[in-house]
């Protein structure tokens, strides 16, 4: 019996999954997922859970339950090392022997952005799961209290973040929206003035990927919001809730109420005992998503260096290419066993949607810019197809699409 041993639950390790369990023989070959989370976590709605209009149970699933199959095991454990000579995986729970493995492992949090600060790890907030969703909730939950419970004339909300790209952008929007929400029901309409955000921006311009017109959307609604980005700008230190940076036009000072960290993401750490990663620590592999000078071994998503053939471009670090790679990856060990040719990966973007806050989003569709509120409204119900399982995209359609527009929080 082969055994193909998976590394991660993420979108890249679930799309292989399905597409192995469903092709090959449940008699002659096992398929085995190592995770150290058992549920699949639907990232991109992670800002709404993070100020509580979706709740957590909304945007995961639990993966034994969605790959349900005879010759299908998951493994809760944390993975130390691979051994590509004798096809071993080393885990907190025990080692794995594997005939073929797919490594999609995922991402952790950049911080080298800040490693030469002396700030708490319990001061600096992320979003990269479930825990950093309700950890933010319960942050902003606690400023807003604080502030109405505060009777000094001078009070404030000062929000940092530290970088500007996508998720930042979508962060920053959902936060404000919320706080927003939050003192119209309690009538006082004029607190959201107190409440500041800056974005630090390490560059000259955000979204370096998206069109000139699209970010000017974007732009046009941050500004709109009362959200400031501040380019080419350096943290210089951090002391006692206030840091000082260094700017274009020259150094400043900010308050800091939370200090929210988003300056990109590093392939997560995976001791291989060969030279196979890049200086990214990416895992470098050809065009059938292969692991380069390694036997029986591919490799795709946040983990992965892959240029696209069409261009020589990098493939960004996304979920619809993370999807891609996973179905590729999976159609070509299949052909391996098969001793079939191997599939080409090559990446095409179906598009990109961007919220900006509640009822608020730019897209970008077939070339061509749209914004507003069906925009929005798009993104989510788009979403909901991405989850396993037709019973799956239904309740997640009435759940999100449409119960949660007309949810009051």
């Amino acid at each position: 019996m082969a055994k193909i041993v998976i590394l991660g639950g993420g979108f890249a390790g679930m799309h292989a999954a399905r597409k192995l369990l469903a092709n090959l023989d449940q008699k002659t070959h096992k398929v085995v997922m190592i995770s150290k989370h058992s549920d699949f976590v639907f990232t991109p709605l992670l800002p709404e859970v993070e100020i509580g209009l979706l709740e957590p149970s909304e945007v995961t699933q639990d993966i034994p339950s969605v790959l349900r199959k005879r010759n299908f095991e998951f493994r809760k454990a944390e993975i130390k090392s691979v051994d590509f000579e004798k096809k071993i995986v080393h885990t907190d729970a025990g080692d794995e022997n594997y005939d073929f493995l797919f490594i999609s492992m995922g991402s952790v949090i950049n911080k080298s952005a800040i490693s030469h600060l002396k700030i708490p790890d319990e001061n600096v907030y992320c979003l990269k799961n479930i825990n950093d969703s309700l950890r933010i909730l319960n942050k902003i939950n606690d400023l807003a209290a604080k502030y109405e419970a505060s009777a000094s004339a001078r009070k404030q909300i000062n929000i940092v973040f530290v970088g500007a790209g996508a998720t930042a952008i979508e962060v920053a929007g959902e936060i404000r929206d919320h706080f927003k929400r939050h003192f119209a029901r309690a009538g006082n309409h004029e607190a959201i003035k107190d409440v500041h955000i800056h974005m630090l921006e390490k560059s000259g311009k955000i979204l370096p990927q998206v069109p000139d017109s699209f970010r000017d959307e974007v732009l046009s609604r941050l500004k709109s919001g009362s959200i400031e980005i501040l380019y080419n700008s350096k943290i210089l230190s951090y002391e006692k809730g206030r840091i000082e940076i260094e700017t274009a036009e020259g150094p400043m000072k900010l308050g800091v109420s939370l200090f929210f960290l988003s300056a990109g993401v590093n392939p997560a750490p995976c001791d291989t005992g060969k030279s196979i990663k890049d200086g990214r620590g990416c895992i470098v592999v050809d065009e059938h998503l292969q692991v380069k000078g390694v036997e029986d071994a591919w490799a795709a998503g946040d983990i992965a260096c892959i240029n696209n053939p069409k261009d020589g471009t990098p493939v960004p670090m996304q979920a619809q290419s993370a999807v891609s790679g996973g179905k590729i990856a999976g159609f070509n060990i299949i052909a391996k066993i098969m001793n079939r040719p191997q599939l080409q990966f090559s990446f095409e973007s179906k598009g990109f949607l961007l919220s900006v806050g509640q009822g608020n989003a730019v897209g970008e569709i077939f070339g061509r810019i749209y914004t507003g509120y069906w925009v929005w409204w798009l993104k989510r119900t788009v979403y909901c197809n991405e989850f396993f399982g037709i019973w799956c995209k239904m309740g997640k359609f009435f759940s999100i699409s449409l119960f949660s527009i007309f949810r009051k929080k």
